[in-house]
Parts: C-alpha cells; structure tokens; sequence
C-alpha cells in the first residue's frame, strides 16, 4: 500500500445523562451517582460517587477519569396522612369517617409534615485519586399542628358540627437553597490482605435562600368569630436579591477496606463546618393578622431582622450543615452479585433533604455482561414518608485487556449485526459511553487519504474508564 500523509483519529464518546433519580444523598453535596436505590455507596462507592459519599473510594482499585453532568435527585416526604391517602380519596367526597381517622393520627404523630427536596450536581469529576464536584441543593419542610388540620378537614364548624375553640400554635415552616464547590482525595494505603483507604472532601458552600416561620399563639375563636394569626418568618431579603447570602466551609473524611468477598466503609460528614448565615441579608416579617368583625389588620412589612423575636433567631442559627455518621458493608455472595448495607444518622435538626435516621439494604448483579442490576430498598425515621425503593440499571466497567477493553458484554454479543470482537455493528465501528458518564467510548480509526479521499483502516473498539490511553495516544500519535 502507498505511504500517504497519515493522522491517527481518536474519537471519544461521553454518555451525560441529566436524568431523574430519587435516594439518598448527602445534605450537602448532591450524590453525583446512579447508586442511590437502598444499595450502599459506602463501602463500595467510586468514581464521582465517591466525592459526597465516602471519599476514600477515590483511593480504592478502580479509581480513575469519570465525568457526570446535571443528574438530578427530587423527594418527597408525607405523614402520618400520606400521599397514598389521598390518591384512594381521588374523585370522591371525603367521609367523615375518613377524616376523624386522618385527624385521630396527626393528633397522635402530634403534627401533619411534608417536606420536599432538590439537588442537581452541574459537575462532577475524578482525575486519579483526585475528585472535584458542583451541587445546588434544596429543600422546605412544613408541620401543622392537629388544631390547624381540624380547620383543614371541618373548616370552623369543627369535627363535632359546632364551632370549637382552636389554636394554631406548633405549625412551622423551613426552607433553604444552598451551592457547595467540593474537592475530594482518595489515600491509598498498604495492607497485607486486600485493599484499604482514606480520604477527604473540602467543602466550600455559598447559601442563596433561607425561610424560617414560626406560630406564635394565634387562635380561631368561635363566639364571637375571631381569626388571630400570628405567623412570624425570617427570610433573605427578596427586594434586594444576592446570590450569596451565607458562606462556610465544611470537611467530610472517610475508609474504606476491601478484603477478599467482604468491604467496609465508614465516614464522618461535615466534621468541621463554619457555614452561616448573614444576618445583614435577612428580614423579618411579622406575619399578623386579625379578622374579626368590625375589625380587621395585618402586618407582613419586612423590618429589621434584629427586630425578629428570638425563637426566630435560634431556627435561624439551627439552618446550618450538621455532623453525619455512616458505616457501611457489602459481601461478595459471588463473583457477581453482592449484597450491602448502610446505616446513616445526622446529629442535629439542620439544614437536609433526608431523614435524620436512615438504614438501606440492596444487592446488586453483574453476571449480564453489558449491565449491572441493582434493586434495595431504603427506609427513613419512623411516621415519615420516606421510603424509597426500586430497580437500577448501570454500564459495567469492563476488563482491560493488554490496555484495551471488550466492545460489548453478553448481553449485546448475541445481537444480530454485532461483532463483539471486532467492535462494530453491521460492520460499521460503533461504540456505547457508560451510564451517566462513567467510562468513555473509544473508536481508535487509522486514516489514510488517496486519491478517491480518505480510506479507513483496520481499528480498535473499546470502552475504556481511565485517561491513561488517551494521553498515551496523544504523546505518541504515530
């Protein structure tokens, strides 16, 4: 064959799915990984995962280039009346029976709460040992007390048919929107048996919106009719809107060990956090309002936030990032399926989008060759809705063989048009990134140009989950 003037084409393909998920995340920064179905990311979490969850997976075998953009965590959380409760009431008028067995357990719970959350990760990034990862997180939790959900349910004529005396006192409301910058390292360290690690996160995190609301003694009086409501709320100033209204910085630490079938992973969220408030960014808004005959007021004026009352205050100094404790294990049942545990307690009523309590079981398959299957179930604090429960598909991370890998596992071999050693499909070189950014897709082609214009020859096919190829490649393009 004629020598021409030759280039080496190297052409990478990155799957970024900006796609929904809902589990368990840190408070701070959003997980970055598929992984969060009740399966434990504490022992054997890696990659970009391994940046909020447990850092010291950036130490552990494995550990190498992975990229996320934009996944995306939403929950929710209802109870004791829960969203199952009034999907079974959907399109009917709801009995009285019903609602004096809804109000008997929000007297017994001692309150109605819902609470929702949010967190999108716009980066995450590993590099080596090294990781890096953007998260906007946010969340709003709302309580009413068993008078307030009488009022909801019977309206003022009460669940007897007669007007009753009410409070509404013990009704609260939070809300905070948060941006944390984090930098994780993964330190591998010598063991005889197995593999082990520790690592870190540095977290710097800039706070964009806070809301805290309080009752404070407001009633529904039946006779004569009378409305007081008293409802205070601190919250950033929205007439005057800055980006940063808060700022801090926080540290999580974590281990890992992998020895034989068994692996174990431990870490301590937030060991040292500084993050606050400032208080020059808040207002205080009274919230007053009385309705009764011949005399009606209100009062929702931002003022000061020096003038807000002190129970105000405390909620305010509470919305901050607290210590969280996670130990984690996994067993190696076979080559390919594994089963895992997490336990996670947070120490403080702070700023979060998960319980305070949480336990999660999962177990995951790998013997599909082009997938792993993962399916758990993870379960919240008691008289809350927050269990969370489902199925998970990821990309393997294949076997590198001689600095390459396989072009497509078992599941796609036996697909007609597919030549897995080769790597093409209908004979044409294609090839799959992995799930969420996780490995790229490499199609090495050699190009030559002639005269009827450029020839393709012979290629390599592979998936590749590390930047060492790509470097080689472009230090010796030849």
């Amino acid at each position: 064959m004629r020598t021409m003037n030759r280039t080496f084409a190297t052409v990478a393909v990155v799957a970024l799915a900006g796609l929904t998920q809902i589990g368990s995340a840190s408070a701070q920064l959003a997980n970055a990984s598929a992984a969060t179905l009740g399966v434990s990311s504490i022992a054997t979490v890696r990659h970009f995962g391994a940046i909020a969850n447990n850092p010291a997976g950036l130490g552990m075998p494995g550990a190498g280039f992975s990229l996320s953009l934009a996944p995306v965590t939403v929950r929710q959380g209802l109870g004791p009346i829960g969203l199952g409760d009034l999907k079974d009431q959907e399109g009917k008028v709801i009995s009285s029976s019903v609602k004096e067995e809804w109000l008997s357990r929000v007297a017994a719970q001692g309150q109605q709460a819902g609470s929702v959350g949010a967190e999108v990760t716009f980066l995450a990034l590993t590099l080596g040992n090294f990781g890096f990862q953007v998260s906007t997180v946010g969340g709003g939790n709302v309580s009413m007390s068993p008078d307030v959900m009488e009022i909801a349910l019977f309206g003022n004529a009460g669940r007897t048919g007669q007007p009753a005396d009410l409070t509404l006192s013990g009704s609260t409301m939070d809300g905070f929107a948060v941006t944390t910058f984090g930098a994780g390292f993964g330190l591998p360290i010598t063991a005889e048996r197995g593999s082990m690690a520790i690592g870190a996160t540095l977290k710097y995190s800039v706070g964009h919106v806070v809301a805290v609301g309080r009752e404070q003694g407001g009633n529904l009086q039946s006779n004569p009719i009378k409305v007081n409501v008293n409802f205070p709320t601190v919250i950033t100033d929205d007439e005057d809107y800055d980006p940063n209204n808060g700022s801090g910085v926080g540290l999580d630490i974590g281990f890992q060990l992998e020895r034989d079938r068994l692996h174990f992973g431990a870490t301590v969220q937030n060991v040292i956090n500084t993050f606050s408030w400032d208080e020059t960014r808040l207002v205080y808004r009274p919230g007053t309002a009385l309705l009764e005959e011949g005399n009606n007021s209100t009062d929702f004026d931002a003022q000061s936030y020096a003038a807000a009352p002190a129970v105000l205050k405390a909620a305010v100094e509470e919305m901050t990032f607290d210590p969280v404790v996670s130990v984690g294990a996994a067993y190696d049942l076979q080559p390919d399926f594994t089963i895992s545990g997490d336990v996670r307690n947070r120490f403080g009523d702070g700023m979060s989008t998960t319980p305070k309590l949480h336990a999660g079981v999962g177990a995951e398959y790998r013997g599909l060759g082009a997938l792993h299957v993962r399916t758990g179930d993870d379960d919240g604090e008691p008289g809350t809705d927050t269990r969370l429960a489902g199925e998970d598909f990821t990309a393997v991370r294949l076997k590198r063989r001689f600095g390459r890998q396989s072009f497509a596992g078992l599941l796609y071999t036996r697909r007609a048009g597919v030549d897995a050693a080769a790597g093409t499909i209908h004979g044409k070189p294609a090839t799959m990134g992995g799930f969420w950014g996780s490995h790229l897709g490499l199609i090495d082609l050699m190009l030559e140009r002639g005269g009827r214009g450029v020839l393709y020859l012979p290629f390599l096919n592979y998936a590749q989950g590390t930047l060492d190829p790509i470097l080689e490649m472009m230090e010796s393009p030849a």
